[in-house]
């Protein structure tokens, strides 16, 4: 008797441990409309975007005594990751880079360019996940820009520089779906050092977005 009870004990403690141990999937189809359940107050780990946007970049400075002041607008497309780790109930930080290439730069007088490309660089963000469907995002950005063909008109020749960047950028996202979210962003960058030892060119960037967030549960 002794043996059949220790058998019986022994089968049931196996099966709930299994069951503790057996790993959560979750998949919308599973989750339908309960996204708490799978969110549990903050998306974690891995974030990818693709994002279409406007630049607006403000030029400022002299050449040869010439004095400049004027803007230019850009299409921009944009690539995005960031791995996002939790602090508190809702809270905590991402790490990630971007990339962008602006093309059509147009608009500025005296100036032209054959494209311009902000490389692959280093952000650090504050994450606050208000519930399952809204995620407010600010971030910090140090990267670089690629100019290619810079020329200033009455110059001879062009020049093609990569710039020292540093941004600050803010970010909305709305989860229409369990992994799904439609991104609005603003980010404003500024460029220590002058577009060239040459020409005494200063700029900033404000862009705007609009894109897709897919977030891997």
């Amino acid at each position: 008797m002794k043996i059949v009870l220790y058998a019986a004990v022994s089968l049931f403690f196996t099966a709930k441990l299994s069951a503790q141990e057996a790993p959560l999937v979750w998949d919308e189809s599973s989750v339908l409309d309960n996204w708490e359940r799978a969110v549990r107050d903050f998306r974690r780990d891995h974030n990818f975007g693709i994002l279409l946007g406007q630049t607006q970049t403000r030029w400022k400075g002299s050449v040869d005594d010439r004095s400049i002041d004027t803007h230019s607008s850009a299409s921009e497309i944009t690539l995005q990751y960031s791995f996002h780790i939790p602090w508190t109930k809702g809270f905590g930080y991402s790490l990630g880079t971007s990339a962008s290439v602006m093309l059509g730069d147009q608009g500025a007088n005296n100036i032209q360019t054959h494209y311009r490309a902000t490389l692959p660089g280093l952000e650090l963000g504050l994450v606050w996940n208000l519930n399952d469907r809204f995620r407010l995002n600010l971030g910090a950005v140090y990267g670089w820009e690629r100019v290619d063909g810079l020329k200033i008109d009455d110059r001879p020749g062009r020049i093609s520089i990569t710039e020292e960047s540093l941004s600050a950028k803010m970010s909305v996202d709305y989860f229409y779906k369990l992994t799904w979210a439609v991104r609005i962003e603003v980010e404003h960058t500024r460029f220590p050092e002058n577009a060239s030892a040459s020409y005494d060119l200063e700029k900033s960037i404000l862009r705007t977005r609009l894109g897709l967030i897919k977030h891997l549960l």
